[in-house]
């Protein structure tokens, strides 16, 4: 499925260079450049080394739709669960975890945290919530609401925000 869905993006970008007239050189430089960077950037199962896959599965049982991409010398795998949920993991290249992403369920979000959105952005409807897992004591939150992103620790203390300037940043 990944290579057909590469083979479709690939010929609507070409599609989209010759329809806009971008048949110079530079426009095909620019094509070839995007081709190289999207194959080198996602990998296959079977270029995934084999203690990061055995690690991955032997931690995700149930994982549906697996999609594994490349950053240096980590592999970066997304995927879902059986009730689909959104997660992302961070491997090195021994299988070594070093980060982790799980959506949580809009009920289970910690109350500080729909508090404060409900209370510094009352117009505003909180998208997903992700926790953060970068070991196994340091675990935040964050969120992304009307393009800003909203961290927050374990207790639902916000402690940063990135993203629309002008914005100030409420202590609880």
């Amino acid at each position: 499925m990944y290579k057909a869905q590469m083979i479709l993006a690939l010929a609507w970008l070409y599609q989209s260079f010759m329809l806009q007239k971008l048949s110079t050189m530079k426009g095909k430089a620019l094509l070839l450049f995007f081709v190289f960077v999207a194959f080198s950037l996602y990998v296959t199962d079977a270029q995934v080394p084999e203690s990061v896959m055995r690690k991955f599965e032997k931690e995700n049982l149930q994982s549906l739709n697996v999609n594994w991409k490349v950053d240096g010398t980590n592999f970066i795998v997304t995927y879902n669960d059986t009730l689909n949920l959104h997660y992302r993991n961070v491997y090195d290249k021994n299988g070594n975890l070093i980060m982790r992403e799980s959506e949580i369920y809009q009920h289970n979000v910690l109350p500080a945290i729909s508090s404060y959105c409900a209370a510094y952005l009352p117009s505003s409807e909180i998208g997903r919530v992700w926790l953060l897992e970068l070991s196994e004591t340091e675990r935040s939150y964050y969120t992304i609401v009307d393009d800003v992103a909203l961290f927050f620790d374990e207790e639902g203390n916000i402690f940063k925000w990135e993203g629309r300037p002008g914005l100030a940043l409420q202590q609880q």
